[in-house]
């Protein structure tokens, strides 16, 4: 039953620990109503970009139409002309820029004067980005001077907007004017118009029609004086002449804890390198976990400074490949040999490739002992970046498993049991024997990073009893970065069957975590407790096995073979009785041998 609990028990929960760990495609998360839709992608990018906006609820509401109001708000964003405005109390408000007339941004050639709608007054909510759509001329109201800002606005209508953003006026009505030659144009340059022309679009189809233009390239003016020329500039994009985004293509050479080729090349908190240059990561951009991915991603210039703005990966780059340590059968003449659904499986793995193992740089392929990770949990991936079926980077993930014995919140230092081992191991010693793990998140050369249930925590979410996962990079030239992973979970009843691999309580079966130290035979009651990856790693036996009390005294019994005594106030009895124990006892789940000495007294 090779492991085929592991790989659907576990699985799941294994992959969303070590992905935040390895490799990730992008932090830029799909809305959930929007997963799966044919603008998913659009989504992701527009919300990212700040042009469309979710709900209170992060709903990116997709089937839902939008208002003339509300799509004049959506203009003045993708022409880079929104500013945030924060009053005394941080409370933010969205206005159009005060620079927005000079902003040399038109569909005909000149700034229109004041217009106002009867329908929209000054104290109306798009006031402002209404005005500037309007006067910039690419949106205007009826003959009686109404603009209808709660009206929905029609597919057509939108199309005709993006195509004149887009620099194709000219050519549009050139090709029949409105609606049919915007359409037309439309079409012509890519933008997928899915639905009727007259009928209300709604945020999903409008979301993939500005995906579209934004990336397209534009009709720019190449000629000036009497004779202005315009031409499609491959390049000049809305990203690039509205946003003022630069787009390039890369490899992640550094993030926070190491470099690619070496640790030395790691990048500053908040930053990212790229082929070797940095880039600071604008605001709620997470750049961890990108290391050695190749990406197309937007940034702004400004006075030196490069700002990472977003990021997304090609089709057929970064593609993975997913090795559980336990499969591995060894690497030779640059060839990783693994087993998948029981057969033997051989990947080109050039001896050069970068070995990044626990977030730091240690080795090149050909410098690691990749059996050395077999008996841990953990996953290797193997990274081609580029599409071009090479592996360029191998990112390991190995951790060793521990039951707390208890936390000191003052030290920073966790008291563990090697449930591999029964018996107390860690990083660190005390009086020549290895007792605690350190985790002081201050300790300079180290860093620290504990997460439960898939998210950041602190030193005291860690309770007794719990079992956490702990990789610690190798790499003693740089800092030691240590993640652990805290799993409080437990499944409680009868072991009904225990095998090699797996063990089933009650009706359910756990995988066993390999070289565990289990101390539970079939028929045995008790408490199993899981590791993050839904691990059977440590039992303790039920209370119907035990019988409670106080322990109030402890004595030896004999001169020359002394055995020990304890008088204990028993829970059940109400009553002092006296027990003499056996040479091997154990104390807070940890076994040790219990001597009787000169006084009197039992040590252990």
């Amino acid at each position: 039953m090779k492991a085929w609990i592991k790989k659907t028990i576990s699985a799941l929960t294994a992959v969303m620990l070590l992905l935040a760990c390895t490799v990730q495609a992008a932090n830029f998360d799909v809305p959930e109503d929007a997963a799966g839709t044919d603008y998913a992608d659009a989504a992701r990018m527009l919300t990212a970009l700040h042009i469309m906006d979710v709900d209170e609820n992060g709903a990116f509401d997709g089937n839902a139409p939008l208002t003339r109001a509300q799509f004049a708000q959506t203009v003045v964003r993708l022409l880079g002309l929104e500013q945030i405005q924060y009053d005394s109390a941080g409370n933010a408000s969205r206005t159009v820029a005060d620079d927005w007339e000079g902003s040399g941004i038109t569909a005909g050639g000149t700034v229109a004067e004041q217009i106002q709608y009867q329908d929209v007054p000054q104290a109306h909510w798009a006031y402002q980005f209404i005005e500037a759509a309007s006067r910039l001329g690419f949106m205007s109201g009826d003959a009686d001077g109404r603009f209808m800002p709660d009206a929905n606005i029609m597919y057509q209508d939108a199309a005709v907007v993006l195509v004149k953003l887009m620099g194709f006026g000219p050519e549009a009505e050139y090709s029949g004017g409105y609606p049919s030659g915007y359409i037309k144009t439309a079409v012509k340059y890519e933008l997928r118009m899915t639905g009727s022309p007259t009928a209300a679009i709604t945020r999903g189809q409008l979301a993939n029609l500005v995906y579209d233009a934004l990336q397209a390239d534009m009709n720019v003016q190449v000629g000036f004086g009497g004779d202005r020329i315009y031409r499609r500039e491959k390049g000049h994009t809305m990203l690039t002449e509205y946003q003022k985004l630069r787009r390039a293509y890369g490899t992640v050479s550094g993030t926070l804890y190491t470099g690619l080729a070496a640790p030395g090349e790691k990048a500053a908190e908040g930053h990212i390198r790229i082929d070797g240059l940095e880039y600071t990561a604008a605001e709620g951009i997470d750049v961890s976990g990108l290391l050695g991915m190749r990406l197309r991603f937007y940034y702004k210039e400004d006075d030196g400074i490069r700002t990472l703005v977003y990021y997304e990966t090609e089709a057929g780059d970064n593609r993975t490949f997913r090795i559980d340590p336990e499969d591995l059968i060894g690497y030779e003449n640059e060839r990783l040999s693994y087993y998948k659904d029981g057969r033997e499986q051989k990947i080109a793995v050039p001896g050069t490739a970068p070995v990044i193992l626990n977030e730091v740089y240690k080795d090149v392929a050909r410098g690691i002992d990749f059996l050395a990770f077999r008996d841990r949990v953990g996953e290797i991936v193997l990274l081609d970046s580029d599409g071009d079926n090479r592996i360029d980077a191998v990112l390991i993930q190995s951790y060793q498993t521990y039951q707390v014995k208890n936390v000191d919140l003052t030290g920073q230092r966790i008291f563990v049991r090697d449930v591999t081992r029964d018996e107390a191991i860690s990083v660190e010693q005390e009086n020549g024997r290895e007792v605690y793990l350190s985790v002081d998140m201050e300790e300079d050369g180290r860093i620290c990073r504990i997460r439960k249930d898939g998210k950041a925590a602190e030193l005291s979410a860690i309770g007794t009893g719990s079992i956490i996962s702990v990789a610690v990079s190798e790499n003693t030239a740089d800092d030691i970065v240590t993640t652990v992973l805290v799993s409080a979970k437990t499944a409680k009843g009868i072991l009904s069957q225990r095998t090699e691999e797996c063990l089933t309580v009650g009706e359910t079966s756990y995988p066993l975590l390999p070289r565990v130290y289990l101390d539970a035979k079939a028929g045995m009651s008790g408490t199993f407790y899981l590791d993050a990856f839904g691990n059977i790693a440590a039992f303790l036996s039920g209370e119907g096995d035990y019988e409670y009390g106080y322990l109030i005294d402890a004595a030896q019994e004999g001169t020359f073979s002394a055995s020990a005594l304890l008088r204990v106030f028993t829970k059940k009895r109400a009553a002092v009785e006296t027990f003499s124990i056996p040479d091997k006892i154990r104390v807070t789940d940890t076994y040790s041998n219990a001597q009787a000495s000169a006084d009197g007294s039992v040590e252990y």
